[in-house]
């Protein structure tokens, strides 16, 4: 508890399914989650879960932007269900479009929502699990790194733990068609503040 952990992985290549099956996981282990999910609407984000919302805590709406509303609703989670682990998939809808019209710099906006993000874990007791993007890749098939995190080096600065996931290949895509994927996926813990 009190760690800010970020998991990335190039698009479409399981970040939500990985957070969702972790969520799982750590209900039927007595820990419960809430999540706030913003990319996929909750009825199709429910459906992941065989028996229905007993693995977490979901808002009825989402505010994007506002870490002070989610902060309370995740101190609301916490007094009703014992709520100690949070995801928030992903980090680019708490940047709230009129900060990012006035912004300088988008990469010191990202670091104070991480920086934030971080109190939060730390005066709550809780760990917190947060989307990142990457930045799109030019070369197929190549194992993504700490630096291909999406805008920012804060995302990896701020963070205490960076996962990186990525699906394997079957041999090379041939031109203009898109690559074959296996069943197979690699997690690589990138950062680890501990070790």
């Amino acid at each position: 508890k009190g760690n800010l952990v970020v998991i990335s992985a190039p698009t479409g290549q399981g970040k939500t399914t990985f957070c969702k099956t972790l969520t799982k996981n750590f209900t039927e282990n007595g820990m419960e989650s809430i999540w706030f999910s913003y990319e996929v609407p909750p009825k199709e984000f429910m459906e992941f879960f065989p028996t229905g919302n007993q693995y977490l805590t979901m808002p009825r709406e989402l505010t994007t932007g506002a870490l002070s509303w989610i902060e309370n609703r995740i101190l609301e989670s916490k007094a009703k269900f014992n709520t100690n682990i949070v995801f928030i998939d992903h980090l680019h809808f708490l940047l709230e479009m009129k900060d990012l019209a006035i912004a300088k710099n988008q990469s010191i906006l990202l670091g104070m929502i991480l920086r934030e993000l971080k109190k939060i874990a730390l005066n709550h007791d809780l760990i917190i699990f947060l989307v990142a993007h990457m930045k799109k890749k030019d070369t197929e098939n190549q194992i993504p790194t700490i630096d291909d995190l999406r805008d920012s080096s804060f995302v990896a600065q701020e963070s205490d733990m960076v996962m990186l996931l990525w699906r394997k290949q079957e041999g090379k895509a041939e031109k203009g068609l898109p690559p074959k994927w296996t069943n197979q996926s690699v997690l690589s813990v990138v950062k680890n503040r501990r070790t």
